[in-house]
């Protein structure tokens, strides 16, 4: 398993950015866009998806940074895993 390895504050610096109205929080899809814009990441949109919503704790539409910044590795490893298994029944499952 391929965790990709990322700056915190480097991952910061992108949130703030798309909290224009420094709210302190983004919605589900302008999370899920900031996590496209953060290159080091290298996810694709499915994984976004899905880290946006897991990344909703609170389950409210809102993704709080100071919330989901705890979270992040896990949630990163977590999709991660996810993903490989997924691969994995693929693979398994495709006859040609």
């Amino acid at each position: 398993m391929r965790v990709p390895k990322y700056k915190e504050l480097d991952l910061f610096a992108v949130f703030r950015d798309f909290d224009e109205n420094e709210k302190g929080f983004l919605d589900i899809k302008e999370y899920a866009d900031c996590l496209a814009q953060f290159e080091a990441l290298g996810l694709t949109e499915s994984e976004r998806t899905y880290i946006a919503l897991v990344a909703d704790v609170r389950r409210n539409g809102k993704i709080d940074y100071s919330e989901v910044m705890k979270l992040f590795p896990r949630i990163l490893v977590n999709m991660k895993n996810n993903s490989e298994l997924q691969q994995m029944y693929i693979d398994e499952t495709s006859y040609d």
